[in-house]
């Protein structure tokens, strides 16, 4: 799961529901701001957002564009996680992202780079973060042979991992931030997926309302 966010306004900004916000999607290549262009329709974040207060919390969002995302060879659905495959993944997954090249220099990529990343302790990121949980996040540290990880510009990156009770790989999290040089929290989607399945309902019904307006927030990237 990787594709290139661009907004115009360049910061946090609230929306009306009702109103497009003047973000794009590009997929379907590996080159930034290049493949087929898509409009976003709607931002649904998690009601249960807790950015601002508690770290982290909830940090996990679905995008609408306005048309369907054409599939082809080189754009695919992500398999998401299964209750099955949960117990059953290998401790090693990748992650891709136009994240900066190392979190020492402001220098972002044009191109997608992908990265392995090897589980860890829970512990390793709550002894740093007290907003981590182990219930609703995961833990993980860069590939010591090849020093990979993640950095500034690779929020939102998906985070394969293989699963041996289905032979294939599935989007287990989604970044949420880094601790330090060494770690990285995503966000659990097996934590998420009841609430991800109740916004594809609501999708399917054309409603994208989250009960509360303030609550849709748009990140420009």
């Amino acid at each position: 799961m990787a594709f290139t966010l661009r907004s115009y306004n360049g910061h946090w900004s609230r929306i009306s529901r009702f109103k497009p916000p003047p973000i794009e999607v590009y997929v379907g290549d590996n080159k930034k701001f290049s493949g087929r262009k898509y409009t976003i329709k709607a931002v649904i974040r998690h009601p249960d957002y807790g950015g601002n207060v508690t770290g982290r919390r909830n940090d996990i969002a679905m995008l609408y564009t306005k048309v369907p995302v054409q599939l082809s060879k080189s754009v695919q659905i992500a398999e998401m996680i299964k209750p099955v495959d949960v117990n059953n993944l290998k401790d090693t997954c990748y992650v891709a992202g136009w994240g900066r090249l190392s979190r020492k220099k402001k220098i972002l990529t044009n191109t997608l780079h992908e990265g392995v990343m090897v589980m860890t302790n829970p512990k390793d990121c709550r002894s740093e973060n007290s907003s981590f949980s182990e219930d609703s996040d995961i833990c993980m540290k860069r590939f010591m042979p090849k020093l990979q990880t993640t950095a500034n510009g690779d929020s939102g990156a998906g985070l394969f991992c293989y699963s041996n009770a289905r032979s294939r790989y599935v989007l287990a999290g989604a970044n949420s931030g880094g601790i330090g040089y060494n770690l990285t929290v995503f966000s659990k989607i097996s934590f998420y997926s009841k609430w991800i399945r109740s916004v594809f309902r609501k999708q399917r019904n054309g409603d994208f309302d989250t009960g509360d307006p303030n609550k849709m927030i748009i990140r420009s990237i």
